[in-house]
């Protein structure tokens, strides 16, 4: 098995963990309707299927015109973004009287080209991850429980009820984060989509979409989000205001994320010091770049409570 098809199951598995979580509670809510497990879970997928095939008609037209427009101007959007590069250099450069020379920009610049192909060249893993992400999800949902409560009886008796508790402890909080997660990143979305559309940006709901997603990224996330379109309206040359309207409609969305949805949302899911928040996405960072800073919080908070429990156990059994 080679290295790339191990990251793709692994990716596979961790957008079914967190489907699990977001459908583990309709599933719950199914139960005293009477309804087997297997049956409600089944309905359930085909509701979410119906779902999405209409809204899959509505929307995708919209995204395949962004994307193939944005496929075309590219090539323009990569020459206006490195002649903005040699404006940056040349001003520097008269600003401290040394030369300079910024290579990253032009890196990015390919990397941009290079980031299109492989959108274009992977339609069949899409596919394959469309197909084989809610597979895992029923399996997960169904025997996930079991296939734990197996590994936590093959050891001994003393330890049994800790982990038992750590899972269910651990189950509760990862279902709060993901949902939380997902709403947070869902409300940013939509507000900087009727922004965008409201002053007539191109590509405006691919850019939506991509703020949401970058949104889940801790601290650097909403700036991540803002980039894109900050960068086509310099280079298309826009005036001055509008790109400053465009940034205001990046900061309406992330003052709503941090005055609302944070501390009524995220914190009450997160329950960790911003100090350990801070470190956990440093060493995600390290550790599995993009992902590993979105996983950072939920890694910390399992090791959090985790750690809480064997302390616990301890003290008990000392006692005793």
């Amino acid at each position: 098995m080679s290295l790339y098809t191990v990251k793709s199951l692994f990716i596979y598995l961790i957008l079914s963990l967190v489907l699990s979580y977001l459908l583990k509670p309709v599933l719950i809510l199914a139960q005293p309707i009477g309804l087997k497990q297997h049956t409600a879970l089944l309905l359930i997928f085909f509701i979410l299927g119906v779902l999405c095939f209409f809204g899959t008609l509505y929307i995708s037209p919209i995204l395949s015109s962004n994307f193939v427009q944005l496929k075309a101007d590219m090539p323009s959007y990569i020459q206006g973004f490195q002649h903005l590069v040699q404006k940056i250099e040349i001003y520097l450069t008269e600003l401290i009287n040394i030369p300079i020379k910024l290579p990253l920009p032009h890196t990015s610049a390919e990397q941009i080209t290079g980031w299109t192909q492989i959108i274009i060249s992977n339609i069949t893993q899409l596919t394959t991850m469309i197909i084989m992400v809610p597979i895992f999800t029923f399996f997960i949902l169904i025997d996930g429980n079991k296939f734990i409560l197996f590994l936590f009886k093959l050891l001994p008796n003393n330890l049994f009820e800790m982990f038992v508790n750590i899972q269910e402890q651990v189950n509760k909080h990862l279902t709060v984060f993901v949902q939380v997660r997902i709403l947070e990143g869902f409300i940013v979305g939509i507000i900087v989509w009727i922004g965008l559309v409201a002053l007539g940006t191109p590509y405006a709901l691919f850019l939506a979409i991509f703020a949401a997603i970058a949104n889940l990224i801790p601290y650097v996330g909403p700036i991540i989000g803002m980039l894109p379109p900050v960068i086509i309206s310099f280079v298309k040359g826009y005036s001055g205001f509008y790109i400053g309207t465009q940034i205001l409609v990046y900061s309406l969305a992330q003052l709503v994320d941090m005055v609302l949805l944070i501390p009524w949302l995220v914190a009450r899911a997160v329950g960790l010091n911003s100090a350990i928040v801070i470190v956990s996405i440093i060493i995600g960072s390290q550790w599995g770049g993009v992902l590993g800073m979105i996983i950072a919080i939920p890694v910390a908070n399992i090791l959090k409570i985790s750690l809480i429990n064997f302390y616990l156990y301890r003290f008990n059994t000392n006692i005793s």
